[in-house]
């Protein structure tokens, strides 16, 4: 079959506002109007009638349509069809062919344009699953914040933009105290609920671009671009609110000691960052026993 019948393929992606038409094949006789992406709002056309009737839609006389598209019938379209693609993505597509020449879509039309939908559909599903993999692979699945892997490759990109364009990030690195004595105490789904908690209250406490990870058992991790040592004070008093807010959510004994360390102010390095707040870290952890020993002590 002679794909000149085409004249013009798309592909419509369909969001909450409308659908995006976006140009897959041009016969090299089609006018400048049809170059480039189009949309339709919410409702208009015939797209849309697609995918409510989850069905392919094949039209021989596209013009005397009343969903037809007035961009469309400018354009001199005759007639067009509407093939839904069957896929569990986020957002439902819908190929689209389109032809100037009057008569009716053929058998073998048909089949073909339904196949190509098929082919789509495989290739849309085969890249959400890969998609659902790469997530998976950089995901803490206990607490859905993001994991050391995931922690590694953000610390190297960030200060490679660091870098090219000469802004300071932070790193802090918090140890959630008590987990221990939960999960002996209490049992470890009481533990594992407060590993949850502590990484929503550091969503909380934190701003939304700020990025959260938990490295694995009770460690976590905090990476901040544009942070710099003048800011230590606040990153510390927002790591207290965390610890406030997992403790008034039902975790009274809950703690978190954290150290920060910055780049490139104290080290010229990820792994000397990131070793640098470890320590910083683990002195505060000591300072914290020191004083609840002394607090204990004088009771």
């Amino acid at each position: 079959m002679d794909l000149c019948r085409f004249q013009w393929a798309g592909l419509a992606s369909v969001d909450g506002d409308g659908a995006h038409h976006r140009t897959v094949y041009l016969a090299p006789d089609v006018a400048d109007l049809m170059h480039g992406d189009a949309r339709v709002p919410l409702g208009q056309g015939l797209v849309w009638a697609a995918l409510e009737r989850r069905q392919a839609l094949f039209v021989d006389d596209y013009p005397s349509q009343v969903l037809a598209v007035p961009r469309f019938v400018e354009w001199g379209a005759s007639g067009a069809a509407f093939v839904p693609i069957n896929s569990h993505t986020a957002h439902p597509h819908v190929l689209i062919f389109s032809r100037r020449e009057r008569g009716e879509w053929t058998a073998d039309e048909r089949r073909l344009m339904t196949a190509a939908a098929d082919v789509l559909s495989i290739a849309f599903e085969r890249r959400a699953h890969e998609a659902f993999l790469e997530r998976a692979a950089l995901e803490d699945q206990l607490t859905g914040l993001r994991n050391r892997r995931a922690f590694d490759l953000d610390l190297d990109a960030a200060l490679s933009g660091a870098r090219r364009h000469d802004h300071p990030v932070a790193v802090v690195m918090i140890d959630l105290d008590g987990l221990k004595r939960v999960n002996d105490e209490e049992g470890h789904e009481r533990g594992d609920a407060l590993l949850r908690e502590f990484a929503l209250a550091l969503g909380s406490a934190f701003r939304g671009n700020d990025r959260a990870y938990r490295l694995g058992g009770d460690e976590y991790a905090l990476l901040l671009t544009h942070a710099a040592q003048e800011h230590v004070g606040a990153l510390l008093r927002r790591v207290r609110h965390a610890e406030g807010l997992t403790r008034a959510a039902g975790f009274p004994r809950a703690g978190a000691s954290a150290g920060v360390a910055f780049f490139p102010e104290d080290a010229a390095s990820g792994p000397d960052v990131v070793r640098l707040a470890d320590e910083r870290m683990y002195a505060d952890k000591a300072d914290r026993r020191a004083l609840a020993a002394t607090l204990e002590a004088a009771q």
